[in-house]
C-alpha cells in the first residue's frame, strides 16, 4: 500500500523529520505537496465555500489554512480514485509509535473490507470492537475523533468523499466525523501507532479569528449540535446490526 505524506513544499524541517521516521521503520513513501488556501480559492478548486455555514458549524470563521488542508486531503482522495488502489494518507506533523510498520501491514489486509481506517491516537471517541487482527484490534467508531493525521482509504470510499465535498462548510476532520452524512463508516486500529508531535501545535490552521457569539447564533449552533448527536446515535445503531460492517445506511 502506497503511503503519501501531505506537506507544504517549503516545510523543510517537517519533511526531514517525516522522512527520517518512516525510513527508520523501513517504509517507502512519497510527499504530496499541500495546497495553500489562497491558491485554492483563486483557482476555484471547490464549487463553493459556505462561510456562513462554516461559522455556524464550527463557531469560528473559515480560515485559508483550513481550506488548504481540506483541499489537500480531497486531492489525495482524488488521487486514490485515479490510481484505483488503497492509499495511506499522513500529515507531516506525525509522531510514530512502536508497531507502526505492523499496523500498516494489518491495514493493508483489512482496508478493502472497511473502506476507511485511521491509526492515530484519540480521545473522547466511542467505538465498537470488530475483530482481533494478530497483535492489533479493529474497531468501528460510533463517535469519530477529530484529526486526519493518518488514515487509509479505498478508491470506493474516496470517491464517495470526493463527491460530497464539491462545496465545503466545515474543516476536513469535522466532515470525516459525520459518517451519517457521507455514509462511510470510520474504523480504527489499536494499539495506536501514530500520535501528534510537538509540531502539531505549530500548524498554520490553528490561527483563527474569533467572532462575538450572539444569542441567536449560539442558539442555532446548539440546536444544530443536538441534531448531529441524534443523527449520530441513530446511524451508530444501524451500523451495529449484523452484516453491516462497511455501511452506515
Amino acid at each position: 500500500m502506497k503511503i503519501f505524506v501531505i506537506s507544504l513544499p517549503d516545510a523543510v524541517e517537517r519533511r526531514e523529520r517525516a522522512a527520517r521516521q518512516l525510513g527508520e521503520v523501513g517504509l517507502a513513501f512519497e510527499f504530496f505537496d499541500a495546497m495553500r488556501g489562497e491558491q485554492v480559492m483563486a483557482d476555484g478548486y471547490f464549487e463553493g465555500c459556505d462561510e456562513e455555514e462554516w461559522l455556524l458549524n464550527t463557531g469560528h470563521p473559515m480560515s485559508l489554512g483550513e481550506v488548504g488542508c481540506f483541499a489537500s486531503h480531497r486531492s489525495m482522495w482524488q488521487k486514490c480514485v485515479e490510481l484505483g488502489e488503497p492509499l495511506m494518507i499522513m500529515e507531516d506533523d506525525f509522531q510514530l509509535l512502536p508497531g507502526f510498520a505492523g499496523a500498516v501491514e494489518q491495514v493493508a489486509g483489512n482496508i478493502e473490507e472497511c473502506g476507511f481506517i485511521r491509526l492515530q491516537s484519540e480521545t473522547r471517541a466511542h467505538k465498537q470492537r470488530i475483530a482481533e487482527r494478530g497483535d492489533y484490534t479493529l474497531w468501528r467508531y460510533t463517535k469519530v475523533p477529530h484529526s486526519c493525521m493518518c488514515n487509509s482509504v479505498t478508491p470506493e470510499a474516496a470517491s464517495r468523499l470526493v463527491e460530497q465535498t464539491r462545496t465545503i462548510y466545515e474543516p476536513v476532520d469535522v466532515f470525516i466525523k459525520k459518517f451519517w452524512v457521507h455514509g462511510q463508516p470510520i474504523f480504527g486500529m489499536t494499539p495506536y501507532t501514530v500520535t501528534e508531535s510537538t509540531l502539531s501545535q505549530q500548524t498554520y490552521i490553528l490561527h483563527r479569528d474569533k467572532v462575538p457569539k450572539g444569542v441567536g447564533r449560539s442558539t442555532r449552533r446548539f440546536l444544530r449540535k443536538c441534531g448531529w448527536e441524534l443523527q449520530r446515535v441513530r446511524a451508530a445503531r444501524r451500523m451495529a446490526r449484523p452484516g453491516r460492517l462497511n455501511t452506515s445506511s
